[in-house]
């Protein structure tokens, strides 16, 4: 049974190590490491990685030197094949659409491309005395109050 949902672009860093276990030999962590192409790999994480394979429908034996393990064997090639050719077809797909968005981006950014237009700046002249700048004085009026023409009267309150 194999389960997962796998719709990333490239391959997985466990995806990687299956393709490695596909010949069907024993696979231990010094082999990896001298394999060019698990570059990038932390393999300090290979039993988390052989988990994935189990979780995935691979049938791991693993490789005993006594009490330690010495590797991994994958023994249901067939199956694990199959997958990886159903994962290909999803990175074929994905690259497909990226080359698609990316044909899309720049049609956009050729259709957006726009003239640029030079703005003549108005002529400035220099402004040095005051009458230079031709401005018509303003008068404020004063108005006065006159205190004498206020009457005040007062109010008392007267007791009924």
């Amino acid at each position: 049974m194999m389960r997962g949902r796998n719709t990333q672009s490239k391959m997985l860093q466990w995806e990687k190590i299956l393709k490695v276990m596909l010949t069907g030999k024993e696979v231990n962590k010094e082999s990896l490491e001298a394999m060019p192409e698990m570059k990038g790999v932390p393999l300090y994480r290979l039993s988390t990685f052989i988990w994935r394979i189990k979780i995935t429908g691979g049938v791991v034996k693993a490789v005993k030197t006594g009490r330690k393990i010495s590797g991994y064997q994958l023994t249901n090639i067939d199956e694990m094949q199959k997958y990886l050719d159903r994962r290909e077809k999803v990175f074929v797909e994905a690259a497909k659409k990226e080359s698609d968005k990316q044909q899309k981006k720049a049609q956009r950014a050729a259709a957006k491309t726009v003239k640029t237009v030079k703005v003549k700046k108005p002529k400035v002249s220099k402004v040095t005395k005051l009458k230079d700048l031709q401005a018509d004085p303003v008068v404020k009026e004063v108005v006065e109050t006159v205190a004498d023409e206020m009457q005040i009267t007062e109010v008392t309150e007267s007791g009924v």
